[in-house]
This record gives C-alpha cells, sequence and structure tokens, in this order.
C-alpha cells in the first residue's frame, strides 16, 4: 500500500468521519484529543489488525474493549492510553495483554495510582521494553520474577551504574504527549512513530546490566581475538622467515657446487643414474623435434615457392590471353598515339626492342602519319582508375573518339563531315522557309548529283575524293556500285538537324547487312594488301617493324 494508507491523523474529532477502508493497512493511527467510546475503540480495533502504534491518550475512555480483541493484535509495539479515565485491573491487564507489546503508557489514568501498579503491568507484559515515561531495567524486571523471599535488597548504585538502578533519571526519555495542534501527513506520523522506537531502544541499552556487560565481555573477547591472531601472525612471520632464509641457504649452496662442478667439470657427479638417462632421453627427443619441423619448414617453403610461381606463370598466360583478346593486335597492326606523345612512344618501343635483342631506335625517329584524325583524347587525370593495364588501355579507347579521313572534302574538320546539333524541337522556322522556296523554284540539281548524294548516304566508301590534296585540284567522282540507301534502311524518328543535313534513326532491312557485310570484307582486304605492302617495303629498306612482328619474329627466333 502507499504511504497515505499506512498512516492516519484522526485527532480532535476526526474519528466520525471515517470509514472501515481507511483502516485495513493502517500501521499507524493518532486519535488523542477529543472524547472517545468504547465502541468506537472497538471499532478500530477490529478494523484495523496491522497497527504497530496506537495513540488514543486525552481521549476520556473509561474502559477498553474485551481482551480477545487486545490479544489479536499481534502487531502492535507502542500503546498510549494516558490521560483518560481508566480504573479497573481489568482494563490494565487488556491494554497489556498484547504478544509483542515493547511500550504502554497508563500515567494519567485513575487506576495508575496503586502502589501495585507497575508489578501488576510487568506481570502480564513479559515483552515491555518501556512503562509510561520511563524504560524497565533489568532490577525492575527482576524484582517481578522474584518471590518476597527470594528478593534480593537493593545497593545503592554510585557513579555510572545509577542508569542501571530503578526509576533512575537515565532510563526516562522525552515524547510528544499531548495531541497535535494542527494535522499531521502520513509521512510525519510513521518518521514519529520510528523515531520513538529508536529512542526506546537506545534508552534501554543504555540503562541494561545485562547488555553493559555483555558489551565488556564482548570488547574483552575481540581485545583477546586480537592480541591472538597478533601472536599468531608473528609466529606464522617467523617461520615464513626460517623458510626463506631455509630455501636461499640451499639456493646458494647449491649454485656455489654447480660453479664448483662447472670449473672442475663435473656437473655429472650431481645426477642420478635416472635423471642421466631423461637427460639423454630428452636430447634425443629435441633434436628429433627439430629436424621434424625443419623438414615441415622446408615442404612448406616448397610449397609457397610452387604456388607463386603457378600464380605467376597463370597471371602471365591470362595477360597474354587478354591482350590477345582485347587487344587483338594480331588483326589491328596499328598503334594511333598524339604527335605530342611522341617521345613517349619512341621510350616504350625501345624497351621492347630491347626485350627482343633490338637496336633502339634513334630519338630523331619519325612514325608514319596516321589516316585519322583524333576528335577528343582522353587525359590521363579523367581516366577512371584501375589496377590492370589493360582495362586502363579499353578505357582509354572507349573514351577516345577518331574519325578517319577520307576525301579532305572540309579543311576544317578533316574526319570529312559538319558540326551537327541536336533539335529538341523539330525543324526551325527557318529551314521550313528555305526548303519551300527551294521547292518552288525548283533545284538546278542533274542526275549525277542525285546519284553522288545517294551513294554517299550508303555504306563504303565516299564516291567524291580528289587526286590531289585538298588545297589545289578538281573533285573526282569515284564509280561505285552501292545501291539505293532508302533499300538499305528503313527511316524512324527525327533525332536533331544541321547546316548540312538531317539525322534519323534508322534499321537495316533483310539485304541491307549481307552488303554491309560484304563492303566490311572488302575494306579490310583492302586494308591487309596496304599493310603487307608497307611491311614489305619497310623489311626491304630496313626500316623499324611494328611490335607484333617484332614480337613474332622473336618466337621464330627462338623455335
Amino acid at each position: 500500500p502507499e504511504l497515505d494508507q499506512q498512516a492516519l491523523d484522526l485527532s480532535s474529532g476526526r474519528f466520525s468521519e471515517s470509514s472501515p477502508e481507511r483502516f485495513r493497512h493502517l500501521k499507524v493511527l493518532l486519535l488523542s484529543g477529543a472524547p472517545l467510546a468504547t465502541e468506537d475503540l472497538t471499532k478500530v480495533l477490529m478494523w484495523a489488525p496491522s497497527l504497530w502504534k496506537l495513540d488514543a491518550s486525552y481521549c476520556s475512555l473509561a474502559a477498553l474493549p474485551e481482551l480477545e480483541l487486545w490479544q489479536r493484535m499481534s502487531n502492535i509495539k507502542s500503546l498510549l492510553l494516558h490521560k483518560n479515565l481508566l480504573a479497573k485491573w481489568q482494563d490494565v491487564e487488556c491494554a497489556a495483554s498484547p504478544g509483542n507489546l515493547e511500550w504502554l503508557t497508563l500515567y494519567g489514568n485513575p487506576i495508575t495510582s496503586q502502589p501495585e501498579y507497575q508489578t501488576h503491568v510487568l506481570s502480564v507484559a513479559t515483552t515491555l521494553i518501556a512503562l509510561d515515561l520511563r524504560v524497565l531495567t533489568d532490577e525492575e524486571h527482576l524484582a517481578v520474577t522474584e518471590t518476597g523471599a527470594e528478593r534480593r535488597p537493593a545497593g545503592n548504585a554510585t557513579g555510572s551504574f545509577r542508569r542501571f538502578a530503578a526509576n533512575s533519571e537515565a532510563s526516562a526519555f522525552l515524547f510528544r504527549e499531548k495531541p497535535p495542534e494542527s494535522f499531521l501527513p502520513p509521512q510525519e506520523l510513521l518518521r514519529e512513530a520510528a523515531d520513538e522506537l529508536r529512542q526506546l531502544y537506545g534508552k534501554s541499552a543504555q540503562c541494561s546490566a545485562a547488555f553493559a556487560i555483555q558489551g565488556g565481555w564482548r570488547v574483552y573477547k575481540a581485545r583477546s581475538l586480537k592480541f591472538s591472531l597478533s601472536e599468531t601472525q608473528r609466529i606464522s612471520a617467523i617461520r615464513l622467515q626460517k623458510c626463506a632464509r631455509k630455501f636461499l641457504w640451499k639456493r646458494a649452496m647449491q649454485t656455489y657446487v654447480e660453479k664448483f662442478l662447472a670449473e672442475e667439470e663435473g656437473l655429472d657427479l650431481l645426477l642420478s643414474a635416472q635423471e642421466m638417462l631423461t637427460l639423454r632421453a630428452s636430447k634425443l627427443i629435441e633434436l628429433s623435434v627439430r629436424r621434424w619441423v625443419r623438414r615441415r619448414k622446408n615442404r612448406r617453403t616448397v610449397r609457397e615457392a610452387a604456388t607463386i610461381i603457378a600464380r605467376n606463370v597463370k597471371g602471365h598466360l591470362t595477360r597474354c590471353k587478354l591482350l590477345r583478346k582485347f587487344l587483338k593486335l594480331d588483326t589491328y597492326r596499328r598503334i594511333y598515339f598524339p604527335a605530342s606523345c611522341t617521345w613517349e612512344a619512341i621510350v616504350l618501343l625501345n624497351v621492347a626492342r630491347a626485350a627482343c635483342d633490338l637496336s633502339p631506335l634513334p630519338r630523331e625517329h619519325q612514325f608514319e602519319a596516321a589516316d585519322v584524325m583524333a576528335i577528343r583524347m582522353v587525359d590521363s587525370s579523367e581516366m577512371p582508375r584501375s589496377k590492370s593495364e589493360v582495362s586502363r588501355l579499353l578505357a582509354f579507347r572507349n573514351f577516345s573518339l577518331l574519325r578517319p579521313c577520307h576525301s579532305r572534302r572540309y579543311p576544317s574538320h578533316l574526319w570529312d563531315g559538319p558540326f551537327h546539333r541536336l533539335v529538341p524541337g523539330g525543324t526551325p522556322q527557318r529551314f521550313l522557309e528555305a526548303y519551300g522556296r527551294v521547292r518552288r523554284r525548283a533545284a538546278n540539281v542533274d542526275n549525277i548529283c542525285r546519284k553522288v548524294f545517294l551513294a554517299s548516304c550508303a555504306c563504303g566508301p565516299h564516291p567524291i575524293v580528289r587526286d590531289a590534296p585538298y588545297e589545289e585540284g578538281p573533285f573526282v567522282v569515284r564509280e561505285t556500285k552501292a545501291p539505293d540507301f532508302r533499300e538499305l534502311y528503313t527511316f524512324g524518328r527525327l533525332l536533331g538537324e544541321g547546316d548540312f543535313g538531317i539525322v534519323y534513326t534508322c534499321d537495316v532491312k533483310l539485304g541491307g547487312s549481307a552488303w554491309d557485310e560484304e563492303l566490311t570484307r572488302e575494306a579490310e582486304a583492302r586494308q591487309r594488301a596496304e599493310d603487307t605492302a608497307k611491311d614489305a617495303e619497310a623489311t626491304s629498306d630496313g626500316k623499324a617493324l611494328s611490335l607484333p612482328q617484332l614480337l613474332h619474329e622473336r618466337r621464330k627466333q627462338q623455335l
């Protein structure tokens, strides 16, 4: 239960406002300061069986409830009934009947004026510690248990022993006798009850001769135990020092004997036959173990070396396969590089030629001009980070943009094409107006121009070429057998328009793929023929070979 349900202040006439449910978990109850009937106190004892403090002082009680109700109150420890109208010994017996009662106050009642009042109370309440305003001493308890013939006369206690005498000044203790002037909260009531019991126990121990004797005996036993432990520690320390000195002396003597026998070469004299056999066996075991560990280390070294060799060989073979698969050096027998990287190309070729036991190229070596134009060349800072050189080369190839130089019709654009831009919203209005005027006026275009235009839209070489460089000489129309591009492709949506043309998405028709393959085969055959003629010319003139040719010549020499 909560604290509000454990203590209750019904003093000064508040009992009439209470209900039975409020008394179920009560531990402290205050009823002082207002007239109270015996029936009301009977209800309290029936409603609150868990009480351990009941204050019914200044209530003008003329009689107490029945004895059975008080005997049921097994938890009550403090019962305050002073300043009432109790005048019968039956009421005294009822108040002293709880089994665990420790403090009872009945002063101020008519019955307490009788001389045998204290003796009668102590004969009923055997567990009582304090009566009225004083704690009970051992002498008062013994006076009740002894008969008149065996009763010993009380001596005159002096000094500090006066506190053990009956009705001594040291046995008195203070508490709140009168009803409180204002309402007390439950927390205050519980704290007050706990403080009163704590003061009661302290005063009882202070005025008890038996407790003082027991305390002195405990102090004496503790002091004796301390002295015995000190003596035991002293004896144990002496024994430990004796054993330590003995051990140190033995070790010093053993060390001296070993040094002496080592100088005389007689260490075996310290060993018995069994110890010598054990030493010999341990040496043999040590040699065998060392030999076994050495063999394991050698086998592990061999395995690691074989693993490293196999890994390197596999890596070399894999790199060769990757080079042959992705770089296709046997198919594309040319390497293009910017003119600004000529020095780096010479260095790399000299490294390869040195590996093939060939003479290095001179610094003034001139490479053949390429037939392509680099529209965009990737910088090293734009390349993605990759550990594989093949991946870097492929990325470099994919990120760069090259265009072949065919007829060089556009001096400003060597890839033979104009600039184009995407048109997001369709054809501009100016092109539509110009196209309308041309259609109205007709165009001065003959059949040759139409044929050349249709052939330029199809795959294959451009039909217009120059026999001379683009600065001079007329245009020449090349004879071509390419079909009309409208027969090869199906047009889709418009992608963009430029100053010179329109871009559409196209799909190859059923017969167009065969034409593309034929043109591709012709271009490859023509390129192989040109490469073979150039290689033969370079070999006959003593010029430098390409990197795949150098590797091929190297393999032939090794075979």
